[in-house]
């Protein structure tokens, strides 16, 4: 199961990834929920990074052994861009969940 924890704060944002999905039906099959999961994280992050470089927050991310990954993210006041990327992003996990509610769930 893939645990996501997501809160906000005024201006920060706290997003929390844990845990392997496990759709893999077969060896030979790849886990496309985790492939999801990963796609939206890493997209996150790309997203963070650049716009921390235009000075709209300051990001913060610890990635633990087991491959699960703690954003914390201070956002310059109001700034939408940043509140538009998260909820694209748990948007795309509101989906996922939808779709395998077996697989991922949202705190």
């Amino acid at each position: 199961m893939t645990n996501v924890t997501f809160i906000r704060d005024g201006d920060t944002y706290m997003l929390s990834v844990a845990g392997h999905a496990g759709y893999k039906k077969s060896e030979q099959d790849a886990d496309i929920v985790c492939a999801a999961a990963s796609c939206l994280t890493e997209t996150l992050e790309a997203t963070l990074y650049t716009l921390e470089e235009k000075k709209m927050c300051t990001v913060s991310i610890n990635e633990a052994g087991d491959g699960s990954r703690h954003y914390m993210v201070d956002s310059t006041e109001n700034c939408t861009e940043v509140m538009q990327t998260f909820d694209t992003i748990m948007n795309g996990f509101r989906l996922l969940e939808s779709t395998f509610p077996n697989h991922v769930k949202i705190f």
